[in-house]
């Protein structure tokens, strides 16, 4: 547009009868300049007050990118959380299995005064394995500590009061070999049992719990 202003008024300076107006066709020449140069600033103030929207949406929408790209990071850790944990009561249920081993022989037992030493095994396998087990989950993490527990205070009765009986069987020790006689004896036996009855509840505690939180599917 400015350039268009200078093709337009230079001739008119040439034509000897506008001489005497020169000066107003100067002052015309300034103004449509004047307004040639706004009309540039008013655009280009556009165009940056574009850029500059542009560039603000630009940087929320890659703010939001990195906030699901943070959100996704921590809920990776969590799904991986929930799977170990889903694992980790399968195992349990199967290790202190209901359909076979111990489990089924405590809840069917007349008494705890005699065993085979295998019997036991899965008891000594399920501690051994979860030594270290935590769980994400607080509900489910709770009633495992209490069948841990449950599980060490029946293996440590096993071990204190069992003696070998014959070459390959043991049996809780006879009141004829304690010092309180039958009074021992019996406390024993009723000791073990109340040890063997928490630990059926606190399997049956367990499972509960994880199928209502979900860590055992259905």
């Amino acid at each position: 547009m400015l350039a268009g202003s200078v093709l337009v008024f230079l001739p008119l300076h040439l034509i000897p009868a506008l001489h005497p107006i020169s000066w107003i066709l100067g002052v015309l020449q300034v103004a449509v300049a004047a307004l040639a140069v706004w009309l540039i600033l008013r655009r280009y103030q556009r165009d940056q007050a574009r850029i500059d929207q542009l560039g603000a949406e630009l940087g929320a929408e890659r703010e939001k990118m990195r906030t699901i790209t943070r959100e996704l990071g921590e809920f990776r850790p969590l799904a991986d959380e929930a799977s170990q944990d889903v694992q980790a009561s399968r195992r349990i249920v199967e290790q202190l299995s209901s359909a076979e081993g111990l489990i089924p022989w405590l809840r069917v037992r007349t008494d705890l005064t005699s065993w085979a030493p295998e019997q036991l095994d899965p008891l000594e396998e399920f501690l051994h394995a979860n030594r270290q087990l935590s769980f994400e989950d607080s509900a489910v993490h709770t009633a495992f500590m209490e069948l841990y527990r449950a599980a060490q205070q029946l293996r440590d009765w096993f071990s204190l009061e069992g003696s070998r009986h014959g070459d390959d069987g043991w049996e809780l020790l006879p009141a004829d070999q304690r010092e309180g006689g039958w009074r021992e004896f019996t406390e024993a036996k009723a000791r073990g049992e109340e040890l063997a009855d928490t630990l059926l509840s606190a399997r049956a505690g367990f499972e509960r719990v994880a199928l209502e939180r979900g860590t055992l599917p259905v």
